[in-house]
């Protein structure tokens, strides 16, 4: 049986940015610019997988700001995750 060599299945330098193919998605780039980005997903597997990802979970248009953790419950979660030791020995039990 012979061994089959398949190309790297990821970005490459020459391939679009995230942005760039979110634009194309939402048709929001100039004729040349879309032209470039539908030659280059001909070619391209892994930037056509990106385009169908991203034509169907559109990220929310409007900002959005990560919420602070409480320092209560940041130090509950230090508290809990120093025993993780324990929750091993507990889990693994076969009693």
């Amino acid at each position: 049986m012979s061994s089959a060599r398949f190309k790297k299945f990821g970005k490459s330098e020459n391939c679009p940015s995230t942005e760039v193919l979110l634009s194309f998605c939402l048709a929001d780039l100039s004729h040349e610019s879309a032209f470039k980005v539908t030659s280059h997903l001909e070619m391209c597997d892994f930037c056509g997988a990106e385009t169908h990802f991203l034509s169907r979970h559109r990220p929310s248009s409007f900002p959005y700001v990560l919420a602070e953790m409480p320092p209560h419950l940041r130090l509950l979660a230090k508290s809990l995750l120093g025993k993780r030791g324990s929750h091993r020995a507990l889990f693994s039990s076969k009693g």
